[in-house]
């Protein structure tokens, strides 16, 4: 298709960039490529039963990320982020009665030191039909559903996160 103008062929190319869809689907055991302004979110998990873990990222519920689950195995489960990271949404597993460990969320931008969720900050998110608790002596998180379709979401601030891994 040939523009008829340079506001029209603009228009086109604007409307084109923010058609594009985030990483939707990737490989059980790739690590998502990242550009100079995204970077790769790692959660560390352990999910019970269930067939995806679905993150969100900035309350862009039209552009999920989806992995496979590897039922009752640890596992890095590695979403794309964008720079501006502001909130994050996981929907670990699709089904009631699963129990979701997790030892560890980190996040890696290019060109920078790696950052750690502290792992006490989850029991503070929002959540929808689960109940999310922290065990000191496990140093592990620990996500219950209590019916199908949960999550839990909040807001984020990467940068006040600690540069090294939680003991």
């Amino acid at each position: 298709m040939k523009c008829q103008s340079s506001a029209f062929c603009l228009l086109l190319l604007t409307l084109a960039s923010c058609s594009r869809e985030v990483s939707p689907q990737q490989s059980s055991g790739d690590k998502p490529s990242s550009t100079p302004n995204e970077g790769v979110v790692s959660i560390e998990a352990r999910i019970s039963r269930g067939t995806r873990f679905i993150l969100y990222a900035n309350d862009v519920w039209s552009a999920p990320q989806r992995l496979p689950v590897a039922g009752g195995e640890w596992k890095a489960y590695q979403f794309k982020i964008p720079q501006g990271l502001k909130s994050l949404r996981f929907d670990p597993t699709e089904l009631s009665g699963a129990d979701v460990g997790i030892r560890s969320i980190k996040f890696e931008y290019p060109g920078q030191a790696p950052r750690w969720m502290p792992l006490t900050e989850l029991p503070k998110w929002l959540k929808y039909h689960s109940t999310v608790d922290f065990d000191a002596s496990s140093n592990q998180a620990r996500i219950r559903t209590t019916d199908s379709d949960m999550y839990i979401m909040s807001t984020v601030e990467v940068n006040s996160y600690a540069n090294g891994q939680p003991k």
